[in-house]
């Protein structure tokens, strides 16, 4: 397994970090040398279970997560303010693709709005 980006944030709003891969294999004519490795590779998250250990459960994120690419870059935040960490995956020779985070979310999150002060 390769990784180019790695991002630590609360996927599942549980209190702990989880950690999201931006795959890809960094030769990019593996394919033809094997039959094992592929330069286009699916990304991955691991999800924290708050005992020291991870849980893969990037085959439950749904089909665009999966779809493999030659991935290199990651961007994330609550990109439509649900609370819920959204991803923005770059690979090679493609648009950026956005990953909005559906994820059930029974924690509470909360917003602050800041402004000026008044005196």
């Amino acid at each position: 397994m390769s990784g180019w980006s790695n991002g630590i944030a609360d996927l599942d709003n549980s209190g702990w970090k989880d950690l999201f891969v931006a795959r890809g294999n960094v030769m990019d004519d593996i394919d033809a040398v094997s039959h094992h490795f592929h330069y286009a590779e699916p990304n991955s998250i691991f999800r924290n279970l708050g005992n020291g250990q991870f849980e893969d459960v990037s085959a439950m994120a749904g089909a665009d997560f999966a779809r493999p690419a030659s991935n290199r870059g990651l961007a994330y935040g609550d990109l439509d303010n649900d609370g819920r960490i959204d991803l923005v995956v770059t690979a090679l020779g493609q648009p950026a693709r956005v990953l909005h985070n559906v994820s059930e979310n029974r924690n509470h999150w909360i917003l602050f709005e800041t402004g000026r002060r008044q005196e």
